[in-house]
C-alpha cells in the first residue's frame, strides 16, 4: 500500500467565541488501503512526523476544536504510514484576549455623601462582551474601616452592577479595594 487516505469535506464553525469546531467528514483510506490509523490537526503546513502526537481514528468523520485564529490542517495517516495531502479550513474571530476592566464608578447617587440605609450602586464596565462564570466580587471599603465583599447576579453585556446598604460604620472616603472574576 503506497497511497495515501483522503478526507472528502473539511468544515469549520464560525462565529465569535473562544473556539471554533473543525469538522473533516468522508475521511476514506484507498481502495486496497491498509486501513486508517489516526490523524492530526496542526498549523503546520507540511505533514508532521511520525513521532507528532497522532490521534487514533475511530470513525470516518473527524472534529478538533481550535483556539486560534490562523490556518489549521488535518492530516490523516493509514496503517502503512501512508499521510494525506493536508485538507485545510480558517479559524477567525476567535476571541483570545479576555476581557478588561475599564471603569468601576458609583453610579448612584452621585453626590459622594452617603447616608445610614442609603443603597449605592456601583457599575463595573469592561472592555467587550463578557460571560461570568462564578460569582463576581468587587471589594469596597469606606476609610480605614474593614474590607466589604460585595457579590453580584446583575451581569449585563459588558457590564455588572453591585448594590450595597449604608452601615453605621461606614464612614470616610468609598475607595475600591480589589475586583476578582473570571469568565
Amino acid at each position: 500500500d503506497k497511497v495515501a487516505p483522503t478526507i472528502e469535506n473539511i468544515t469549520i464553525t464560525t462565529g465569535n467565541s473562544t473556539s471554533q469546531t473543525i469538522t473533516a467528514t468522508g475521511v476514506k483510506d484507498n481502495e486496497n488501503g491498509s486501513g486508517l490509523k489516526s490523524y492530526i490537526v496542526t498549523m503546520d503546513t507540511e505533514a508532521p512526523l511520525e513521532s507528532a502526537d497522532w490521534i487514533e481514528i475511530t470513525s470516518d468523520s473527524i472534529t478538533a476544536t481550535v483556539t486560534k485564529n490562523g490556518t489549521w490542517y488535518i492530516y490523516v495517516k493509514d496503517n502503512c504510514g501512508n499521510i494525506s495531502n493536508g485538507s485545510s479550513v480558517v479559524a477567525q474571530n476567535i476571541d483570545i484576549d479576555a476581557p478588561i476592566v475599564t471603569n468601576i464608578e458609583v453610579v448612584s447617587p452621585v453626590t459622594g455623601r452617603y447616608s445610614l440605609g442609603e443603597v449605592i450602586t456601583i457599575k463595573a464596565n469592561f472592555s467587550e462582551e463578557i460571560v461570568v462564570n462564578g460569582t463576581p466580587k468587587l471589594k469596597i471599603k469606606f476609610g480605614d474601616g474593614e474590607e466589604i465583599s460585595l457579590t453580584s447576579n446583575n451581569v449585563t453585556t459588558n457590564e455588572i452592577i453591585y448594590t450595597y446598604t449604608i452601615r453605621v460604620e461606614d464612614a470616610g472616603e468609598l475607595k475600591l479595594v480589589d475586583y476578582i472574576g473570571e469568565g
